[in-house]
């Protein structure tokens, strides 16, 4: 009950955050935990929302490795767990679903549709973003920390 006062209080209705962590190699080289700028109308916009902007972030990592001469051969995988934000990034018609999305957040289905990213479904209880979003009880986060971070620092 208190950690859902918490998160209303952290998170206005209406206003949703948003985290990613992209892995190169295995390891972080960047993370971020924001609140959406947009005002979505359901979870599968604000995970559309949250698609993108990791889609600008993945971009950026691709271009910086480029400049190292770093080859990037197929799709970066950017994991979603809301199948129907994955429907919409790969359905490439206006349908009322998405007819009332900002155009800023139809970037991702832009990068899905040229085939610079790729959505895939995972499982809430595997998200990684989850824990730079959600207030998480200790055993949750001890469990978090070990799967983002790979380390346990006793």
């Amino acid at each position: 009950m208190l950690t859902e006062l918490i998160d209303m209080i952290a998170n206005p209705p209406g206003y949703n955050m948003y985290g990613y962590a992209v892995y190169l190699y295995g390891g972080i080289v960047s993370f971020c935990s924001k609140q959406i700028k947009v005002v979505t109308l359901s979870s599968a916009e604000a995970e559309y929302a949250a698609a993108a902007h990791t889609t600008r972030e993945v971009l950026f990592v691709q271009n910086m490795l480029s400049d190292l001469n770093v080859e990037i051969k197929k799709p970066t995988v950017i994991f979603i767990d809301n199948q129907a934000a994955i429907k919409i990034a790969e359905n490439l018609g206006v349908t009322a679903r998405n007819k009332h999305f900002e155009d800023s957040i139809h970037f991702f289905r832009h990068q899905v549709d040229h085939r610079r990213v790729v959505p895939v479904h995972i499982s809430t209880k595997l998200q990684k973003a989850d824990g730079f979003t959600k207030l998480l009880d200790n055993s949750a986060f001890k469990l978090w920390k070990t799967n983002v971070v790979q380390f346990d620092a006793r």
